[in-house]
C-alpha cells in the first residue's frame, strides 16, 4: 500500500470527502450500530415516566455496556472498513459490510474491550493519585492560610481545582492520542488486542505534536459544527413550544431526542473517518523508508493515495 504523507489540510479535506463519498452507506450504518442504541439509551428514561416503572431504568447500564463492547468496536471497525476499502479502490455497499459483520466482531472486540479496561485502569489510578494529592496540597495550604485569610485560602482551594480540572482534561488528551489509531492499525496491519494498542501508541509519539495538533483542530472543527447543528435544532424546538400541557410537553422531548440522535448519527462517523487518514499519514512519515521497501518487494499492494 503507499502511504504517502499529507499537510494537515490534506489529512481534513481527505477526511470529509471520504464521508460525503461514502455518505449513505456510512450514515445508515451508524443509524444501525451507533444511533439506534444510544435513542434507546435516551428514550428509556422517558418510557419509565410514562409506563411509571422504574425497572426500565435498571436495563440502561446493561445496555450501555452491551454498546460499549460489543456494538462500539463494530461501528468503529466498519466505518474504518469503509473508508480504507474505498481509498485502495473498492466501494464496499452496505450489505458488504452487513454480510461481514461476524468478522468485525471476531477482528475489532477483543482489541477494543482490552483498549476500554486500559483506559479504566488509567482513570482510576489517576482519579486515586489525584485525589490524595489534591487532599494533601488543600489540607496544607488551608491551614496555613486560614489563621491569616481565610478568602486567600478559598482562592487558593479554587485555582487547585481549576489545575486539577485542567490536568485531568490533559489527561484524556493523552489517552485519546493513545488509542485513536487502534482501529487503522487492526485493519490495515493485522494486528489485535495488545499489539495493535501498543503498535497505536508507538505511532501516535512518534509524531506527537502533529497528532496532538491535527486532533485537536478537527476537534475545533467538529465542535462548532455540533454547537450549529444543535443550536438550529434548540432554535426550532423553542419555536414550536406549545404550553404547560403535560403530554404535549412529552411529546416536544421526545421530538428533541429524536432529533438530537439524528444529528449525532450524521456528526459520529467522522471522529473514525479521521483516524484512517491521520493514521496513512503518520505511517508514512513514521514508516516510510520500510514502506517503500516492501512495495518494491511486492510484499504489498500497491494503492495511489489522495492527496
Amino acid at each position: 500500500m503507499h502511504f504517502q504523507p499529507m499537510t494537515v489540510s490534506q489529512v481534513l479535506d481527505n477526511t470529509f470527502r471520504s464521508y460525503r463519498k461514502n455518505f449513505g452507506a456510512i450514515i445508515t450504518f451508524t443509524l444501525l450500530f451507533q444511533g439506534s442504541i444510544m435513542l434507546l439509551i435516551s428514550l428509556l428514561p422517558i418510557l419509565a415516566e410514562i409506563l411509571y416503572s422504574d425497572a426500565l431504568l435498571f436495563l440502561l447500564p446493561f445496555i450501555y455496556l452491551a454498546y460499549v463492547f460489543f456494538l462500539l468496536p463494530i461501528f468503529f471497525g466498519g466505518i474504518t472498513r469503509f473508508v480504507s476499502s474505498d481509498i485502495q479502490g473498492t466501494k464496499l455497499s452496505l450489505g458488504d459490510m452487513l454480510g461481514s459483520i461476524k468478522e468485525l466482531f471476531s477482528k475489532f472486540t477483543s482489541t477494543n474491550a482490552i483498549l476500554i479496561l486500559v483506559v479504566i485502569l488509567i482513570v482510576i489510578a489517576f482519579v486515586i493519585v489525584l485525589s490524595m494529592l489534591f487532599g494533601i496540597i488543600i489540607a496544607g495550604a488551608g491551614l496555613s492560610l486560614m489563621s491569616i485569610n481565610e478568602m486567600a485560602a478559598s482562592t487558593i482551594t479554587i485555582v487547585l481545582v481549576l489545575v486539577m480540572l485542567i490536568i485531568t482534561i490533559a489527561l484524556m488528551v493523552i489517552v485519546w492520542l493513545w488509542v485513536y489509531m487502534v482501529y487503522p492499525v487492526v485493519e490495515y496491519e493485522g494486528l489485535r488486542n495488545w499489539k495493535a494498542i501498543g503498535r497505536a501508541i508507538k505511532l501516535a509519539y512518534s509524531k506527537v505534536w502533529r497528532v496532538l495538533g491535527i486532533i485537536l483542530l478537527f476537534g475545533l472543527i467538529y465542535l462548532l459544527i455540533a454547537l450549529a447543528l444543535f443550536a438550529l435544532l434548540a432554535l426550532a424546538t423553542y419555536a414550536f413550544q406549545s404550553g404547560s400541557i403535560d403530554w404535549l410537553l412529552l411529546l416536544e422531548s421526545t421530538a428533541f431526542l429524536l432529533l438530537s440522535n439524528l444529528l449525532s448519527v450524521f456528526l459520529a462517523p467522522l471522529v473514525p473517518v479521521l483516524s484512517v487518514w491521520l493514521y496513512r499519514d503518520i505511517r508514512a512519515r513514521v514508516d516510510g523508508d520500510d514502506l517503500a521497501l516492501k512495495i518494491q518487494n511486492g510484499d504489498e499492494d500497491t494503492e495511489l493515495t489522495t492527496g
